[in-house]
């Protein structure tokens, strides 16, 4: 990964949406079958899937780059239509909350509706902790959403963290030059996302604000 020289105090902590903040894996599962037409996929399927990063997937599934615009479309969309069906992770509302009143500037950057993202933070009161949400970014534009946050609100890249569960994560925060934590309760497996040299790697909600405060 990438060094960020000048390191700084973390003053922006971004969050990634699906498996980082929401449990909306079996919905995202479900979405992914629903656009591609096929059967359920089995636990051993799923296990495996899980192993490998999105680009990887696509190419599994051999998927033509032209059909994926589309593909993805469908699949938000249905994820549109299951959206009751997704919660917060258990310990994420205290965490936020936690995070605020060490003054810290919070922001979402997911693919994910913003209406969506909002409908659910509002459901735990949350809305109201977050600076900005950056939503429907696209399955690969996360590192142009995020040099943007660093540009709209005059933050360095060093003083800026992002928080995710997925290998595109990583590589989402390598590429604007921002150190990443990436959480071990999402969609990549912990042994797949070590492979890929987080900054930092967590395996329960608690210890985020510890492991952001050991960054500055």
């Amino acid at each position: 990964m990438t060094i960020v020289e000048d390191v700084q105090k973390i003053k922006a902590v971004a969050f990634d949406f699906d498996g980082t903040l929401a449990d909306s894996f079996p919905v995202f599962v479900h979405a992914i079958e629903y656009a591609l037409g096929r059967k359920p996929f089995t636990s051993d399927e799923i296990a495996e899937l899980r192993q490998y990063s999105m680009r990887e997937v696509i190419k599994i599934f051999k998927v033509k780059k032209w059909k994926l615009p589309w593909l993805i479309a469908k699949g938000m969309k249905e994820i549109d239509r299951h959206q009751d069906e997704i919660t917060l992770f258990t310990g994420i509302p205290e965490i936020i909350k936690k995070l605020a009143d060490e003054n810290y500037k919070l922001y979402v950057v997911s693919s994910h509706s913003d209406k969506g993202i909002r409908a659910l933070l509002e459901q735990h009161g949350l809305l109201g902790y977050f600076d900005h949400i950056y939503s429907k970014v696209g399955l690969f534009g996360k590192p142009k959403a995020l040099k943007k946050l660093q540009r709209d609100f005059g933050y360095t890249a060093s003083e800026c963290v992002f928080i995710g569960d997925e290998i595109r994560d990583i590589e989402a925060a390598e590429k604007a030059s921002m150190r990443c934590i990436v959480v071990a309760w999402g969609f990549n497996t912990t042994a797949s996302l070590k492979q890929h040299s987080p900054t930092v790697l967590i395996e329960k909600p608690k210890k985020l604000p510890q492991a952001i405060a050991e960054l500055s």
